[in-house]
């Protein structure tokens, strides 16, 4: 299927030349996966039947393995396995390094993470790591609208 361009794309396009990491949040079929993959260089689909419980099983191993690969990196659905977000913080602070991950989930969902000060913060309020937001490392864009198809 041919990528139709979107008013999204170019917000996605800046923030991955400033940040670290971008987080895409959005309902279910707005783009969200359609949008990243048309950015990313590779990508872990947890949500991908053939592959979830290997992905699950490194990512409770041994986060660090699953950042391997092409920048940026997309974890399509990571709220699947929270756990991967502590090994991007990590590696996006220590590599100082600007557009290298890519994350999507849903916004339907309660989305929370562990914070490094041992509560949780809510993506729904927009609190996408105070520490990751404070620093420049890691931004968010959240999608609303589903696209024509």
């Amino acid at each position: 299927m041919e990528y139709r361009d979107r008013i999204a794309d170019r917000i996605l396009k800046d923030k991955l030349e400033t940040f670290g990491g971008v987080l895409i949040l959005g309902p279910k079929g707005c783009g969200k996966t359609t949008t990243a993959k048309h950015f990313a260089k590779s990508f872990i689909e947890f949500q991908n039947e053939e592959n979830r419980e290997k992905y699950l099983a490194v990512v409770e191993a041994a986060p660090s393995r699953l950042l391997i690969g092409e920048k940026p990196r997309l974890f399509d659905e990571w709220q699947d396995a929270p756990e991967i977000w502590g090994a991007i913080r990590k590696n996006i602070d220590d590599e100082q390094d600007v557009g290298s991950y890519i994350l999507t989930g849903s916004s339907a969902m309660d989305l929370f993470f562990p914070s490094p000060y041992g509560h949780h913060a809510d993506f729904k309020d927009g609190n996408v790591s105070h520490e990751l937001v404070r620093k420049r490392r890691i931004q968010w864009l959240r999608l609303f609208v589903c696209p024509l198809r």
